[in-house]
């Protein structure tokens, strides 16, 4: 950051660091400065544009440079302010769980428009398998109050990371961690889940040195490795969700745009009823979901 004899305001430094955020191809360039100076200053971001003659003290810009260099090096925004936003909650984050995406909502949003709980269906019990963060999981039990929720991952790092959602979200008391793969470390005889969901690892192995390196450098790969065909995890998945659902219960899973005549046939082969596939908003296959 260039040195000048006029004052850092806050619309200067704003408008400095987009455009140094677009040259260094950021996404969301204003929107991303905007929220690192807020999250500096302790202030919503709608809060910049009262006090945009406001010059930062010197704290408060050496705070700043450092964050600035760090999105610009490729360091995921959510990682730098330490939390996301997902549906109804906000979580914590770091570099030993997912972000949260809009397509994950989205399959959160199924689940409601499938069951609907009424007064007494708030009681029902769910599964998330590969929780992470507990995104998905706490997202359910903020809006149905009455239901218990199970959320097992493979990480204890993730699980500690979904343990502190859990507390700051307000519904630890009706969240049960486990540490296992998949439905192992789920009891045998626990097989009255209204809901199993999934966001899996479903992208090929030899994709991922290609995605941004927002991702490949600083997402957990066990979160994101779906094996040779992205398939590696689903087909377990699949294969043993029936035996911990109550009749008529559903699953649902969270797959990549390519995988839905697959991840169909899987569901077809395992016995599974009502199976379709929903696109996302993007119009790509995005959810599998079928029925006990």
């Amino acid at each position: 950051m260039p040195s000048a004899d006029a004052p850092w305001t806050l619309q200067r430094l704003l408008v400095w660091t987009s455009d140094w955020f677009e040259k260094k191809g950021v996404d969301a360039p204003r929107l991303t400065a905007e929220r690192i100076l807020a999250s500096v200053l302790g202030i919503e971001r709608i809060q910049l544009y009262v006090r945009f003659e406001d010059v930062p003290d010197e704290e408060a810009m050496t705070r700043f440079r450092g964050l600035i260099k760090r999105r610009a090096a490729g360091e995921p925004l959510q990682h730098i302010l330490g939390e996301e936003a997902f549906g109804e909650t906000t979580l914590k984050v770091n570099r030993k769980v997912l972000i949260p995406r809009p397509e994950t909502e989205e399959l959160v949003l199924a689940a409601f428009e499938l069951l609907q709980p009424d007064g007494s269906e708030q009681a029902l019990s769910f599964l998330d398998v590969g929780t992470g963060s507990g995104a998905i999981a706490i997202w359910l039990l903020k809006a149905w109050p009455k239901a218990q929720g199970t959320a097992v991952d493979l990480s204890r790092e993730a699980l500690e990371m979904a343990r502190v959602n859990a507390e700051h979200n307000g519904v630890e008391d009706r969240l049960t961690l486990l540490e296992g793969d998949l439905f192992q470390a789920v009891a045998e005889d626990q097989q009255g889940f209204a809901l199993i969901i999934s966001n899996p690892p479903y992208i090929q192995t030899d994709v991922i040195a290609g995605l941004t390196r927002e991702v490949k450098d600083h997402e957990p790969h066990l979160a994101l490795d779906g094996g040779a065909d992205g398939l590696q995890v689903i087909r377990p998945l699949v294969s043993g969700a029936k035996e911990h659902l109550q009749p008529g219960g559903w699953l649902l899973i969270e797959i990549g745009y390519d995988q839905g005549p697959a991840v169909e046939a899987l569901l077809m082969e395992a016995g599974f009823a009502e199976v379709r596939i929903r696109k996302d908003l993007a119009g790509k296959d995005r959810i599998a979901q079928a029925r006990r």
